[in-house]
């Protein structure tokens, strides 16, 4: 099995369904791997927006984020600072970052010029009832009426002309020959914008390994390690306002939690209660075919009883096989990096 991380190059994490799949989760404990393992991060990049967020523990104390990126502040939690990059994909609300900054100051952040920066009239824009952004039951965060002027070349759209600039530039990454970096991507691939099962439900972008690296300008070649994840029973965000979030894969079925036997959850950005399906097969190959990952995380294997987790887990062993990959398995029993383990320690098969 792929060792979890490389010497130099780019290690990319990205969701796998519909979002929330636990990626603050696995980049806290991936943080923590790294340190106890003495891999030298040098930067962390990030193509984050307002629209969506990670959440994770360091001990009892909960930690959300909507702009830095969870791994950056996980390393920094364990005395490793090493500074943030927000690749031209991102999109900035300056609020929310300088009280993210405030809670971390010593984290260096540095901005490509082109990051899309949101405004007023943007969030304004997403609430209007008569707006496609309301009717798809989105975020309404500012984000894709933002992404919009700059397609527009509205020049306010972008970092470089607002003349309160609160953090340095960054332009180009050019030492990956010599240096491990980490990329966190957001929201999930099936939320992508050219996903045709699911046009107009889904979010102002692609969700994407090579998308996230194709907004940071990086060359394929940098890619050395990706973690892809998934969760037993994925989300959707709610319906809102009689407006749907949109459709399931033809492989899943729509569930309550009282089905399922959980406490409802609720949205990071939104706090809506989410809505939530059985897990679909061939969205998994879909996802995986597309960003070809080295791990892939499953996250809330505490949803089955332990028979339940045994036969989940030999059937991704065998799709493994179909789809010919040698990706190794992560898995995730709960909310907490202690109840995060991998194939080569504690993994299923010890259950």
């Amino acid at each position: 099995m792929s060792s979890l991380f490389a010497k130099t190059g780019l290690h990319v994490m990205a969701g796998g369904q519909f979002g929330s799949e636990g990626k603050g989760l696995l980049a806290s404990w991936l943080a923590r791997e790294a340190v106890r393992e003495g891999v030298p991060f040098f930067g962390c990049i990030t193509s984050a927006g307002p629209n969506s967020g990670h959440t994770s523990y360091f001990g009892d104390e909960k930690i959300v984020l909507k702009q830095l990126p969870t791994f950056a502040v996980h390393m920094f939690l364990r005395g490793h600072v090493i500074p943030v990059y927000f690749s031209a994909g991102s999109i900035i609300d300056a609020e929310i970052l300088v009280k993210e900054h405030l809670e971390f100051p010593e984290l260096p952040i540095f901005i490509h010029p082109c990051a899309t920066v949101i405004i007023e009239k943007d969030k304004v824009e997403e609430l209007d009832a008569s707006g496609s952004i309301f009717a798809i039951a989105g975020t309404r965060s500012g984000t894709g009426a933002a992404i919009a002027r700059k397609v527009r070349r509205d020049p306010s759209a972008i970092y470089y002309n607002h003349s309160h600039r609160l953090f340095p530039y960054y332009e180009n990454i050019v030492d990956m020959d010599y240096h491990p970096y980490f990329m966190e991507i957001s929201q999930g691939f099936s939320l992508g914008l050219n996903e045709a099962k699911f046009y107009p439900h889904v979010t102002s972008r692609e969700c994407t390994f090579m998308q996230g690296m194709a907004d940071a300008r990086l060359p394929p070649t940098y890619y050395q390690k990706g973690y892809l994840c998934f969760r037993t029973f994925p989300i959707r965000v709610g319906n809102t306002d009689g407006f749907s979030s949109g459709d399931w894969y033809e492989d899943q079925t729509e569930l309550s939690w009282d089905e399922l036997g959980v406490p409802a959850e609720l949205t990071t950005v939104t706090k809506r209660v989410r809505r939530v399906a059985t897990f679909s097969w061939n969205q998994f190959k879909d996802s995986v075919i597309a960003n070809d990952p080295t791990h892939v995380f499953l996250n809330f294997m505490n949803y089955f009883d332990t028979s339940g987790q045994l036969e989940f887990y030999k059937k991704h062993r065998e799709v493994r096989h179909v789809l010919g990959s040698n990706y190794g398995f992560i898995f995730g029993h709960g909310s907490r990096m202690e109840q995060v383990n991998d194939q080569d320690s504690t993994g299923v098969e010890s259950v």
